[in-house]
């Protein structure tokens, strides 16, 4: 059961990553190399036109930007607004979105960069409180930015017209908590995953508005990603305390049935898929799991990091595997075709620390 208490959950979730990356054990190399960059990077994004990985840097209040070739950090960090969380990377207009979530509790806003120049484009977009995630409709070049709340009332998801800047109306109120959000291209969906509700709220784009019922699950869903295959949703989802050990994926039709369930290692918060075979790279608590987009049977054993990877990007171009390491202040890059796999046995027990939050 969730605990009563949203503000509890929220907090919890917003320092779960420093609890479980401060764990004292330290990081391996399992890449190619370990790239330091600024304090406690939380994502990484990248620029498909170049390649080069962008890297937010929640304490410094920056964002690095990585080189594919050299895989070397290049220029300064990238002064941004408070706390950036995560980012997004509009090919249209080659400019990339950092999600800044400011102070607890407070407004957060949306700066802008310019990849050319890798500078900052005007003041940052102010949306709601703790932003914490953002997708785009390719279509219409609107931006969608989670602002996860107060944890007392529901959330919301801002849209922002790209091509302006700003802000094209009032915010769409969706569950308690919103954490991981998705464009699905092929239902011309939106998901929102409610973290503090077992819910998955559906925006339609083109009335910017909810469509049809929340989707429930069983657990605290947390990261959205959509599989390029064939449309289906998958979430990622926490258990509290003793039931942690059922963490899982949990992957939703198009038509929005839940049709799969995938036990996967502690702490699933973070999905990407790779464009091509629709392999699903999950994330979780001291491994990197890979996941058939087709069938959902895991892919070999995963990839050991020891310590929790914050966020993950995947690459097209070199198939390197990028992951952000809060607790050591860099990002590890892994060459996934290449990469020596070995058995590796995942967290299944509840970290100590969160079992009684």
């Amino acid at each position: 059961m969730m605990p009563a208490n949203g503000q509890a959950i929220l907090m919890v979730l917003m320092t779960v990553s420093l609890v479980l990356a401060s764990s004292g054990i330290a990081m391996a190399d399992f890449g190619i190399k370990s790239v330091n960059v600024g304090e406690a990077p939380k994502s990484v994004t990248i620029n498909p036109y170049n390649g080069s990985a962008y890297v937010t840097n929640f304490d410094s209040s920056t964002v690095s930007v990585i080189n594919s070739s050299s895989s070397a950090v290049i220029g300064d960090p990238i002064r941004v607004g408070l706390h950036p969380f995560t980012a997004l990377f509009n090919a249209y207009n080659n400019r990339l979105y950092v999600v800044n979530t400011g102070d607890v509790l407070s407004d957060g806003s949306v700066s802008v960069i310019d990849s050319s120049t890798n500078t900052v484009l005007g003041e940052p977009i102010p949306v709601g409180i703790n932003p914490v995630g953002i997708t785009m409709d390719p279509y219409t070049g609107r931006l969608y930015v989670v602002n996860s709340g107060d944890g007392l009332s529901d959330g919301s998801v801002s849209v922002i017209d790209s091509s302006t800047n700003i802000a094209v109306r009032d915010p769409i109120e969706v569950g308690k908590i919103p954490w991981g959000i998705g464009y699905n291209s092929f239902t011309n969906k939106i998901y929102v995953a409610n973290a503090g509700s077992n819910t998955i709220s559906v925006i339609d784009p083109q009335t910017n508005s909810i469509f049809g019922r929340p989707i429930s699950v069983s657990g605290m869903p947390m990261p959205v990603a959509i599989n390029p295959l064939n449309g289906s949703i998958y979430i990622g989802q926490y258990f509290t305390g003793p039931s942690h050990i059922h963490d899982s994926v949990t992957v939703i039709s198009p038509e929005g049935e839940v049709v799969n369930e995938i036990a996967t290692c502690l702490n699933p918060h973070s999905i990407i898929f790779d464009q091509f075979n629709g392999n699903a790279y999950i994330a979780n608590s001291n491994v990197i799991s890979i996941v058939n987009g087709l069938n959902g049977n895991q892919e070999g054993p995963p990839i050991p990091t020891e310590v929790r990877a914050e966020g993950i990007a995947f690459n097209p171009s070199n198939r390197h595997l990028y992951a952000a390491v809060s607790d050591s202040n860099t990002v590890s890059i892994i060459d996934v075709p290449n990469f020596p796999y070995t058995s590796t046995n995942c967290i299944h027990e509840p970290d100590p620390n969160e079992t009684n939050k």
